[in-house]
């Protein structure tokens, strides 16, 4: 019975101590649980699945209205990530959307290099509305997609493997 409740104290203790994974696109679907956006649905909630889609609504926690995010998955693994934000109506909006990008970025495993060029083009999208389409990552085998749109007031950032990536023999 001590053993039991031992081995019980002692496997919540790991639980606590052991950092969280980060759900890196090209990894497993179950990993993106412990992702930062949404450890403990603080940020992010899981509201449901359709097919390969997982769709997170916004977190007990989250100050920045009606927040989406979406996880594309292929055969269990992450292939794309998007992210529906509210445009900011103040400017201590930006920040906390700043900050929010820079932690679903790096969700994605975005390298420093790539990592500061996605968040330079996030800032551009903010002050001038320009769409941007960039390939980022090792190999440039990673698409970033940037859109505003004024009139909903919302900005989309997605992140994922150029089709071509996705299945051995695949073509545009």
């Amino acid at each position: 019975m001590r053993q039991t409740i031992a081995a019980i104290l002692g496997a919540g203790m790991l639980g606590l101590v052991s950092t969280p994974a980060e759900a890196r696109l090209g990894d497993a679907y179950p990993r993106f649980a412990s992702s930062h956006l949404v450890a403990g649905n603080r940020l992010f909630r899981y509201e449901g699945r359709v097919g390969a889609r997982f769709r997170f609504g916004p977190g007990r926690e989250n100050t920045l209205g009606n927040p989406l995010m979406y996880i594309d998955t292929q055969d269990g693994v992450i292939v794309q990530q998007v992210l529906i934000l509210p445009l900011p109506r103040r400017s201590r909006e930006e920040g906390r959307l700043a900050s929010m990008t820079k932690l679903f970025l790096e969700d994605a495993g975005l390298e420093d290099k790539d990592l500061e060029q996605a968040l330079g083009a996030f800032k551009a999208l903010l002050s001038n509305g320009k769409t941007v389409q960039r390939a980022l990552g090792p190999s440039d085998r990673l698409m970033l997609d940037l859109f505003a749109n004024p009139q909903s007031g919302h900005a989309l950032i997605a992140i994922g493997f150029k089709p071509t990536d996705l299945m051995p023999g695949a073509t545009p």
